[in-house]
Formats: structure tokens, sequence, C-alpha cells
């Protein structure tokens, strides 16, 4: 590689917004809610938060945690 190559998908870890419920496997959906009794991407929703991953789109969604 030459010193000014440019690494373009680099990971940066998840943002609030990737962390909704709706996006969960374990979602039951509006009438049931989650079915595990502990949220499984809790410390990836505190990570996001803790880092101040938001993308500030409009209509995005937030994580109230």
């Amino acid at each position: 590689m030459s010193q000014n190559a440019r690494f373009v998908n680099k990971w940066h870890g998840y943002y609030t917004e990737d962390c909704v419920c709706i996006y969960c496997l374990y979602y039951g959906g509006n009438k049931q809610g989650c079915k595990l009794d502990k949220c499984c991407c809790e410390a990836e929703k505190r990570e996001a938060a803790a880092h101040g991953r938001i993308i500030s789109k409009r209509g995005a969604m937030r994580w109230d945690g």
C-alpha cells in the first residue's frame, strides 16, 4: 500500500438509531414487546450513547435509554 491510501469502510460502532428495539430479532411487535427479560443489545446501546454516535437526520429514531 502506498502512503496516500485511504480506508473507506472502517467500522466505528453502532449508532443509537441502530439499537432501536424494532430491529431486534427478539422484538415481538407493538403488543408483545421484547420477548427477553433483559435486552440483548444493552452493551451496544450504552457504547453508542457514551460515544455520542447519533445520526442527525430528519425523522430519525431516538433511543431514550
